[in-house]
């Protein structure tokens, strides 16, 4: 299995927190998410 398979999408990530993409794409220019972050899989 690769690494990358226990990552979320930004899609995946904008549906689990009921957020909007642009929103999370958003917090990420401004600093307060880091860029390239991706969540582990619940």
């Amino acid at each position: 299995m690769a690494e990358t398979d226990d990552l979320l999408t930004i899609g995946e990530v904008a549906s689990i927190s009921n957020t909007p993409a642009t929103t999370l794409r958003y917090y990420e220019k401004c600093g307060l998410k880091p860029s390239g972050y991706q969540g582990a899989r619940p």
